[in-house]
């Protein structure tokens, strides 16, 4: 059985900042979500993302 992470980070043209990592996809898009909404300071709200990375 493949194991799999869903990461949570932020990316722009000179900055890529792993946030969180989950084990559920469905708690990825919520919490990409909730950044999304309200931003850290000096992060573009659509930086946010999450990916399927598989552990084995």
């Amino acid at each position: 059985m493949q194991q799999q992470v869903f990461v949570v980070f932020y990316a722009d043209l000179t900055t890529v900042r792993l946030i969180r990592v989950f084990q559920s996809e469905q708690r990825a898009q919520a919490y990409v979500k909730m950044l999304q909404k309200a931003p850290f300071d000096h992060e573009a709200a659509e930086g946010y993302r999450y990916q399927m990375v598989p552990l084995n």
